[in-house]
């Protein structure tokens, strides 16, 4: 009898896991979503930087324009160079 519900307990314990792993994915999955865009926008910063300086245009990296990237990726980028040259 103690076999069975060492079994029960066992299958309760990976059905908890399994729900919690599934519960959790879909967050995860945006957060490291969210880092990729975050780590491409920063890249793309440093090259609108670099290659704009030869024609007058500069985004500062900050926080700011980190988190911009971060949420929209590249047409963010293109957003912020657009207004820099506009503005």
């Amino acid at each position: 009898m103690e076999y069975v519900s060492s079994l029960v307990m066992l299958a309760a314990v990976v059905v908890g896991v399994i729900a919690l792993i599934r519960i959790l994915a879909a967050p995860i999955k945006k957060l490291l979503k969210f880092i990729l865009n975050a780590v491409v926008g920063l890249v793309l910063l440093w090259l609108v930087n670099f290659f704009g300086d030869f024609v007058g245009i500069r985004i500062e990296i900050s926080w700011v324009t980190l988190l911009i990237s971060a949420l929209f990726g590249a047409p963010g980028i293109v957003l912020m160079v657009v207004y820099q040259i506009l503005f």
